[in-house]
């Protein structure tokens, strides 16, 4: 759902950044080896930050995982412009602290819980400006 969120403000002249965590948490696997940059289009492009791989929900690999692309999206996000709006889905509280500086106006915009069971889930969020 959050691919037809982004398809929807791009529709309504947004300028779309989709940043995602390269861990994919409910199966406990990484999807790129490395951080990747995918330019959509001149409005839309996904980040995807890689950490560390956890076996346990609770850990110290988990929270290390969760400092290194907090750390990450820090550095990244500096070459970006400020964003107005920021979607937010199943991130943790170190990123979210990160994004808080990114934004002009933080809205944090719970969306667990919608994406269809049968799709992987990424720890992802959206960041889109301008206004229609």
């Amino acid at each position: 759902r959050t691919a037809l969120l982004a398809d929807k403000l791009l529709e309504r002249g947004h300028e779309v950044f989709w940043w995602a965590s390269a861990f994919e948490h409910q199966q406990k696997v990484m999807v790129s080896k490395k951080d990747r940059n995918f330019d959509i289009s001149e409005r839309y492009a996904i980040r995807v930050l890689r950490g560390i791989k956890y076996r346990k929900n609770f850990s110290l690999f988990r929270y290390i995982d969760h400092q290194i692309v907090a750390l990450k999206f820090r550095n990244q996000a500096k070459r970006f412009p400020k964003s107005y709006v920021i979607v937010v889905y199943l991130m943790d509280h170190l990123l979210v602290q990160e994004v808080t500086y990114y934004a002009k106006i933080f809205y944090f915009i719970e969306l667990m819980g919608l994406m269809n069971s049968n799709r992987k889930r990424l720890g992802t969020f959206l960041t889109f400006k301008g206004y229609r």
